[in-house]
């Protein structure tokens, strides 16, 4: 007995477009991650002096990206780009 392989070509488009309700899941996904991302800085903000510094930041980095977040803005982005460039985040022993 044989059996014959035949390879069925699909003509499916090259980027398929995400269904109406993908999109949608992906918006409530950003926003919430925007929401969990502005509640972790206002945690942060509890932080003293001290344990900012630990990992890299300022009470002035916390109250600048506070004060000037956007709506759709990520403010941890904004700090980790605060502490990246300003060379805090090594801590030399």
């Amino acid at each position: 007995m044989t059996m014959n392989v035949r390879a069925i070509d699909y003509d499916l488009p090259k980027q398929v477009r995400p269904s109406l309700f993908a999109s949608i899941g992906a918006l409530v996904s950003t926003f919430r991650r925007l929401i969990e991302n502005r509640s972790a800085v206002m945690q942060l903000s509890e932080l003293d002096d001290a344990h900012l510094a630990d990992i890299g930041l300022t009470r002035q980095d916390l109250n600048r990206v506070i004060n000037t977040a956007g709506l759709l803005d990520d403010p941890s982005r904004m700090l980790a780009n605060a502490a990246c460039t300003s060379g805090r985040h090594i801590r030399r022993s």
